[in-house]
């Protein structure tokens, strides 16, 4: 239901649709995931999406907790843009969080479902906002499978490099780039 008030647009969220924490969010959406975790369709048909970098985060860490096997935890090289000669500290390069540059602490486990918020080769489809399955990692890459593509076919698999992102968005005086795979 559409309603208005003093010239602003309101929509009536039904209350069933309505959580209060972020474990709600989680628990109506992957219930079932202990049951589910050989069902490759089982992520491929849920998602949660959040307006903030900290709640994707908050939600991130508790999924994982909810994954079997062991965690990997990826950091990555933060540095200030070469054009720049502004010299920051990396402590404080490592605490920034923009919209777009993956997190400085990236945690994953074997099975955890990721997504791409990089193009890396448009012609087999494995671009920004693509979601995979994480089949293996190692310090310079993560292998991993498309959700929803039979593993059959070759375009299904992709080797996700650590790859240097810039951040545009943060408002600071310089331009910063950090070196971590873009997921």
């Amino acid at each position: 239901t559409t309603y208005s008030n003093q010239d602003k647009n309101f929509i009536s969220i039904p209350q069933h649709f309505m959580a209060s924490t972020v474990q709600e969010v989680i628990d109506h959406t992957y219930g079932e995931l202990e049951h589910n975790l050989a069902n490759e369709c089982f992520f491929n048909t849920r998602a949660i999406l959040a307006p903030k970098n900290s709640v994707v985060k908050k939600i991130n860490q508790d999924m994982l907790k909810k994954l079997p096997g062991d965690e990997f935890i990826f950091k990555p090289i933060d540095t200030v843009a070469e054009e720049h000669t502004i010299q920051a500290p990396t402590e404080f390069l490592n605490k920034l969080d923009a919209s777009g540059v993956p997190p400085h602490e990236l945690q994953l486990k074997i099975g955890a479902p990721i997504m791409l918020i990089r193009n890396l080769d448009l012609k087999d489809g494995h671009c920004n906002g693509v979601r995979y399955e994480v089949k293996n990692v190692t310090p310079f890459h993560i292998y991993a499978k498309k959700l929803g593509v039979p593993a059959s076919n070759p375009q299904s698999y992709v080797h996700i490099p650590r790859i240097p992102i810039m951040d545009k968005s943060s408002g600071l005086p310089f331009q910063w780039k950090r070196l971590q795979f873009p997921v």
